[in-house]
């Protein structure tokens, strides 16, 4: 996958610098490093797609971008700026009514509340991440 979407990467920037694809691309391309553990790599290529998500008004792309980055901060133990990108991007699938999104958030800050052993803060943002995936019959966020 890494190969692949650095290909694409590099034929996308050929063909148009600001396109919706290059931000998708710089997006996997840090999820992809992040698998592998490069935290470095992943935080450049997710901050490049959240700038150009926010030069096109993609307010989807940014929060999802957000999330990925509010989990890389928890990953490396960056509680406070791992809250900051969770919140940021629960108030943009807030304002977009994306229930997906505003589910996989609560959930993200469900499991940070719990390394701050806030566990009924934790609590409370698992039930909602619940209620969601029950009301939207999301069977995958349930497990």
């Amino acid at each position: 996958a890494l190969y692949l979407y650095t290909d694409a990467l590099e034929n996308l920037k050929i063909e148009n610098k600001d396109s919706a694809n290059l931000s998708y691309c710089y997006m996997r391309l840090g999820l992809c490093y992040n698998y592998f553990e490069y935290q470095k790599n992943t935080k450049v290529f997710l901050d490049t797609a959240l700038i150009l998500f926010s030069k096109l008004y993609d307010k989807s792309g940014e929060a999802y971008t957000l999330t990925y980055l509010g989990d890389l901060y928890e990953d490396a133990g960056d509680y406070i700026l791992a809250r900051k990108n969770h919140e940021k991007a629960l108030r943009i699938f807030d304002s977009l009514q994306n229930k997906h999104g505003l589910a996989v958030v609560y959930d993200n800050l469900a499991s940070l509340y719990e390394n701050y052993s806030k566990y009924d803060t934790s609590l409370y943002y698992l039930q909602k991440a619940y209620q969601i995936y029950e009301s939207t019959k999301d069977t995958i966020g349930q497990s």
